[in-house]
């Protein structure tokens, strides 16, 4: 089972070369290698602002992979990596459950996903989660969840 903690100073180098893996880069709306000192800015400012959620879903005390909620009024944008050593054995998955969870304790109504359309995974993870497809612009297909 996959637990979902708040991100910590200690994460960020972790973080910092999931964001640079080459297929996390593909999939991602910005493609380019994201230089140390801009990740950490980024991560900090993350961190500090009380309408985002840097989650780390862990497994056996295991870092597995990554949730983002960034809020606006009653729901957030969601966004997962999956660390490279973990893809291909359901973690996309259990990390999206997981931060629907923790969505609804937060007390939002819908979380909304933008998805790269050469990210099958994604779509995969997100289609059997209940996602419906809302909309495409710029390059991306934009997926939204009414959360109960």
């Amino acid at each position: 089972m996959i637990v979902l903690r708040q991100a910590n100073d200690g994460d960020k180098t972790m973080l910092w070369q999931w964001r640079n893996d080459a297929l996390t880069r593909a999939m991602s709306r910005n493609t380019d290698d994201v230089p140390w000192a801009d990740h950490c800015a980024w991560f900090d400012r993350v961190l500090s602002d009380a309408n985002r959620h840097l989650l780390i879903g862990d497994q056996d005390g295991k870092p597995l992979g990554t949730v983002r909620l960034d809020g606006a009024a009653n729901s957030a944008e969601i966004n997962i990596t999956v660390a490279p050593h973990a893809r291909g054995k359901g973690v996309g998955l259990a990390l999206l459950l997981a931060a629907e969870n923790y969505a609804k304790r937060l007390g939002l109504d819908a979380l909304t996903a933008v998805i790269r359309p050469a990210n099958p995974a994604s779509k995969i993870i997100f289609d059997r989660a209940g996602y419906t497809p809302c909309g495409q612009d710029d390059q991306v297909e934009h997926y939204r969840l009414v959360l109960n």
